[in-house]
């Protein structure tokens, strides 16, 4: 899976550039394909920074960071 550099609307869908070893690719997605994979196209098109994009078998999935200790909440004890 590659980072995604930017979306853009187009009228068929979404175009995403998509950063891979070889070079930045565009890969459009309709919009029923998104529903299809449960992707909010406005969160997409917000936030693409944290989604991952394969363009081989066209699969896109959400970005897992994980929170460092500081910024965790905490509960009393």
């Amino acid at each position: 899976m590659d980072g995604i550099a930017g979306a853009e609307r187009v009228k068929n869908g979404i175009l995403l550039r998509v950063e891979t070893p070889s070079g930045v690719k565009e890969v459009l997605f309709g919009f029923g394909e998104l529903v299809g994979m449960k992707i909010n196209a406005l969160h997409l098109l917000q936030y693409p920074q944290k989604y991952l994009c394969d363009p081989g078998t066209r699969e896109i999935r959400r970005r897992h960071g994980n929170r460092s200790e500081e910024s965790a909440v905490k509960f009393p004890e």
